[in-house]
């Protein structure tokens, strides 16, 4: 029986921090960002604080799907590097075609053997599933150990906190009404992903300080002890630095992952968000 030669997938808007894609079977397909007809590669030829600059002198920049070709090119060169098994780990397909572009590319390599997960999460949240399978890839379990392990979308909750409302209102995560409520009442959500992997409100907070009181409550039900957990936690937020310190409280954490916010969610959520990630690694 041929070795087994694994590789691990994602797509750009999985955030996977920079240390676990420099290992050698990590890859990750960039999302494209469209800016006034311009199309970019996501995490390649443009960082989160790009687009950041560009919302604030009033562009309005717009997320697309992966290119198929690179998609294409990625498994003809795993193929040709003598890997057998690969396992994809896609943002919610409630959220992006790119899961159904991913399957359809798939078929088209028999040479190999391709899973592709959808996570129904977003951001860290998704790819707290890849670092979960490279973990395990480090570990030497096999291929099929490893899918039945990892992908199950239930692992991974994830919170989420947004200083403005304005760019989920411009991408229609929310409604005009919502966002002008909540700017004029500093009433602001705290969003979650619901089974089907769509953004849903947690919780309307009024208030910093009511809101970092309620993500510890959140972050604090998420947690089942004995079980351990894996926290990831990303933003450019005094409120991200908050919550990091408030983590020592729970012993039952095994590992902090930190992670930057990419341009293909940074698109969606603006600048000064706060997104934590409790997420079920060991039963």
């Amino acid at each position: 029986m041929k070795q087994e030669k694994i590789a691990i997938v994602v797509d750009s808007g999985c955030d996977v921090p920079k240390e676990w894609l420099e290992k050698d079977f990590m890859f990750e397909v960039p999302l494209q960002i469209i800016i006034d007809d311009q199309s970019y590669f996501d995490r390649q030829n443009i960082a989160t604080a790009d687009i950041y600059q560009q919302m604030g002198e009033g562009k309005v920049p717009k997320t697309s799907l992966p290119q198929g070709s690179d998609i294409e090119s990625l498994f003809d060169r795993l193929a040709m590097e003598g890997y057998t098994h690969v396992l994809v780990c896609a943002i919610s397909s409630q959220l992006s075609g790119t899961y159904q572009l991913f399957k359809l590319m798939a078929e088209e390599h028999d040479s190999l053997q391709i899973h592709v997960f959808d996570t129904k999460n977003m951001s860290i949240g998704a790819g707290m599933f890849a670092i979960h399978a490279a973990k395990l890839l480090k570990q030497g379990w096999k291929f099929a150990a490893i899918v039945d392990e990892v992908c199950q979308p239930a692992r991974s909750r994830i919170f989420g906190e947004v200083e403005t409302l304005k760019y989920l209102n411009q991408g229609g995560r929310i409604s005009h009404l919502s966002a002008t409520l909540g700017s004029v009442l500093n009433i602001k959500p705290l969003l979650t992903i619901d089974e089907e992997g769509k953004v849903v409100t947690l919780a309307k907070v009024k208030g910093r300080k009511r809101m970092a009181r309620q993500f510890r409550e959140e972050i604090g039900r998420a947690l089942d002890v004995p079980t351990k957990y894996v926290v990831a936690i990303e933003g450019n937020d005094d409120l991200t630095a908050e919550l990091n310190e408030a983590l020592d409280q729970y012993p039952e954490l095994t590992e902090v992952v930190h992670s930057q916010i990419g341009a293909a969610f940074g698109v969606h959520v603006g600048p000064k968000v706060t997104v934590v990630v409790v997420y079920r690694m060991y039963d």
